[in-house]
């Protein structure tokens, strides 16, 4: 990271990268360095002339023609280290749909060591512990652990608990 003070912006132009505007800037400091900074407003205010500002400066790239691409130049970042802290913030229904996703995934895998009488039955217990592995992930209901099993196991109607392999030997 290095510090320099601005002592001149200027606008180059606009151009468009994966469906979105970027307008390009040329930044002078007053320690000779500089480069072209790309920002989504044309009116940027990362770099204003007079004021010390923290960088990032990389070097352009040679290109195949034997020219170089501009040297880029951006605001230093400002964050713990490499933390994403404060980057997606957090949606209410994309966190209902993962727990649900993982309570039918729990409980199918629950109810496959059991016999039903048809696909209908399986079905229909699969989706019935579902909602209680739910239940349970949103904090609806108090059971933990041992008894969230026991009442899974015993509140499943018209199923036939296999004998463990260990007791037929």
């Amino acid at each position: 990271m290095k510090k320099g003070k601005v002592l001149v912006t200027e606008y180059l132009k606009s151009y468009d990268y994966n469906g979105k505007t970027y307008y390009a800037h040329r930044i002078v400091l007053d320690n000779g360095d500089g480069g072209e900074y790309s920002s989504m407003s044309q009116d940027q205010n990362k770099f204003n002339v007079g004021e010390e500002v923290e960088y990032e400066l990389t070097l352009g790239k040679e290109k195949q023609d034997g020219g170089r691409w501009p040297d880029k130049i951006k605001p230093a970042s400002t964050g713990g280290g490499g933390s994403w802290s404060g980057g997606r913030k957090e949606n209410p229904e994309t966190n209902k749909s993962i727990q649900k996703q993982k309570a039918l995934d729990v409980a199918e895998r629950s109810v496959s060591n059991f016999k039903f009488e048809s696909t209908k039955d399986y079905a229909t217990n699969v989706l019935m512990v579902a909602a209680r592995y739910y239940d349970w992930l949103s904090g609806k209901t108090e059971k933990e652990g041992k008894d969230l099993a026991e009442s899974v196991k015993t509140g499943i109607p018209g199923v036939t608990t296999p004998e463990p392999e260990w007791v037929n030997s």
